[in-house]
C-alpha cells in the first residue's frame, strides 16, 4: 500500500509541473530543521541550505543571470557544492560542473566549448582554475536571501537545468543539454523505482563532473532524506568510506561496480572481526549503476561478505538525464559468471530494441536500445551533426514532440519484459564509469 501510494503522490506532483529546486522547497516546508547536507564536520538543515542557496541565487541575479544562460560551477567535495547547484537552479540558470580535480585541459575545454556566463567558485580554487576572461562570483561572499528565489526569473519546464559532459578517454567530449522537464520527470520516477524514503541517508561519491552527481544529491534532496558528501580522502580509501557508512548510519550507496568491487576486495582482506565491525551498519540499499555489473559481485557481496543490503542494478545515460531502467537482483548460488540484466524501465521511460531500419526486434533477437519518453535530453551542446544522429523523433510516441536516444548499447528482451545487456555497436566500454574506445570489439 506504501509502494502504492508513492507512486499516486508522485503522478499528482507530475501533473502541476515543479522544477527540481521546487521540489526541494517543498521539502523544506515539510523538514526544515532536519539536517539536508552534510560533509566531515560541516552540515545544513533544509531551512539553512535553502537560505543559503537563495543567497547565492540572489547574487546571480545581480549579475544580469537570467533563465536559459549558462554558468559554470567550481567547488570541492563540501556542502557548498549543494548551495551552488540549488542556487543555480533557482535562478533559471543552466550550470556546468566542473570537478577542480580535472587536468587544466579538460577545464578549459569544457569552459571554451560551453562558454558560460560565469563562474560559482571559492576563492583558494582561483589559482589552480584556467585563466579565462569570466566573471566569478565567490560562494563565501554571498548572503541568505529575504525571499525565495524562485518568485524572481523561474524557469520553465523547456529552459536548461544543466549541461554535463561526456567523460570520454579518447575523442571529443560533448555537452548534454538537460531540461528541467528531464531531470524532474527522471528524478520523481526513480524515487519510487528504487523506493527512496524521506529517512533515508544517501551517500554522494560522485565527481560534480559525472550525471551520477545530479541523482546522488537530488534525488535525496527532492524526498527530504539527507546527503552525506564523502571527502576525496575517504573516496580514496574503501576502509575510510565505510567506516563513515557506519558512522553515519548510511542506508543507501550508489556506486559503479569497478569501485563496488575494489571496496569489496578491501573489506575482504581485512581480518574477520575488523570486517564485521565495518559491516555491522545501517545499509539497506545499494545501487549499482554507471558499468556493465557481473553476477559474481551480488553474490560476493551476500555469501562471502553476509550483507543483507537489497542490490539493485541501474541502467541509464547522461544524455536521458540518469537512471531510465532498474534490475531487483536475486543472488543465485550459481558458478558462471555472467552480466547482471538491464531490468525494466521506471515510470515515464521508454525503452525499444532497434534494427538498423528502428524497426523493433522480436523477442530475443538482438537490437540496438534506444530511450523514449520525457527524460531524454535535448540535445548536445554546439553539436548538431552528432545530435541529429543521436536524438531521433520517437516514431512510437503519441506526441509529435517525442523523441528518441540511440545508446548504442546491444540488447536482448527476455519473454518476461526483462533487457539484458549484450555489448556495443562501437567499441566503447565504461571503467569507472568514463567512456573508453577501442579499436577492436567482439559484441
Amino acid at each position: 500500500m506504501q509502494a502504492v501510494a508513492e507512486i499516486n503522490q508522485a503522478e499528482k506532483k507530475m501533473q502541476g509541473f515543479l522544477c527540481a529546486h521546487q521540489l526541494f522547497e517543498e521539502q523544506v516546508e515539510l523538514y526544515p530543521e532536519k539536517i539536508a547536507v552534510r560533509c566531515g564536520d560541516d552540515s545544513l538543515t533544509y531551512a539553512e541550505l535553502n537560505a543559503r542557496a537563495d543567497g547565492v541565487a540572489s547574487r546571480l541575479r545581480e549579475r544580469g543571470v537570467r533563465p536559459g544562460d549558462l554558468i559554470s560551477i567550481a567547488v570541492e567535495r563540501s556542502v557548498e557544492m549543494a548551495v551552488a547547484i540549488l542556487a543555480s537552479l533557482k535562478s533559471g540558470a543552466a550550470y556546468l560542473p566542473l570537478d577542480p580535480g580535472y587536468t587544466a585541459g579538460q577545464l578549459v575545454f569544457m569552459q571554451s566549448d560551453a562558454q558560460p556566463k560565469l563562474l560559482i567558485t571559492e576563492s583558494h580554487l582561483i589559482s589552480n582554475l584556467p585563466r579565462q576572461t569570466i566573471e566569478v562570483v565567490l560562494i563565501s561572499e554571498s548572503v541568505e536571501g529575504s525571499r525565495s528565489s524562485t518568485q524572481v526569473n523561474a524557469a520553465s519546464q523547456s529552459d536548461p537545468a544543466y549541461v554535463i559532459y561526456t567523460s570520454r578517454s579518447t575523442g571529443q567530449p560533448k555537452g548534454v543539454v538537460i531540461t528541467h522537464n528531464n531531470l524532474t520527470n527522471n528524478l520523481q520516477s526513480l524515487r519510487v523505482a528504487v523506493g527512496l524514503k524521506p529517512s533515508d541517508i544517501y551517500l554522494h561519491t560522485a565527481s560534480i563532473s559525472f550525471s551520477s552527481s545530479v541523482r546522488q544529491l537530488l534525488l535525496p534532496l527532492t524526498t527530504g532524506a539527507t546527503v552525506i558528501i564523502a571527502t576525496a580522502n575517504e573516496i580514496g580509501d574503501s576502509i575510510a568510506l565505510f567506516q563513515l557508512v557506519k558512522e553515519q548510519r548510511v542506508t543507501v550507496i550508489d556506486i559503479v561496480p569497478s569501485y563496488w568491487r575494489s571496496c569489496s576486495a578491501d573489506l575482504e582482506g581485512l581480518p574477520a572481526g575488523e570486517r564485521s565491525e565495518r559491516l555491522n551498519n545501517k545499509l539497506r540499499l545499494i545501487l549499482s549503476a554507471g558499468e556493465p555489473l557481473l553476477s559474481d559481485l551480488p553474490g560476493i557481496w551476500r555469501n562471502r561478505l553476509q550483507h543483507s543490503a537489497e542490490l539493485i542494478n541501474m541502467y541509464g545515460q547522461t544524455e536521458t538525464a540518469g537512471v531510465v531502467a532498474t534490475y531487483s537482483i536475486v543472488v543465485k548460488a550459481e558458478r558462471s559468471t555472467s552480466i547482471v540484466p538491464i531490468g525494466v524501465p521506471i515510470d515515464k521511460a521508454r525503452i525499444y530494441l532497434l534494427d538498423s531500419g528502428q524497426r523493433q526486434v522480436p523477442y530475443g533477437a538482438c537490437g540496438e536500445i534506444c530511450i523514449g519518453g520525457p527524460t531524454v535530453g535535448l540535445a548536445y551542446l554546439n553539436r548538431p551533426r552528432f545530435s541529429a544522429d543521436k536524438f531521433l523523433a520517437d516514431p512510437f510516441s503519441r506526441s509529435s514532440v517525442g523523441r528518441l536516444y540511440r545508446t548504442g548499447d546491444l540488447g536482448h528482451l527476455r519473454l518476461d519484459g526483462c533487457i539484458e545487456f549484450l555489448g556495443r555497436l562501437d567499441g566503447q566500454v565504461k571503467i569507472r564509469a568514463r567512456r573508453a574506445e577501442f579499436r577492436e570489439t567482439s559484441v
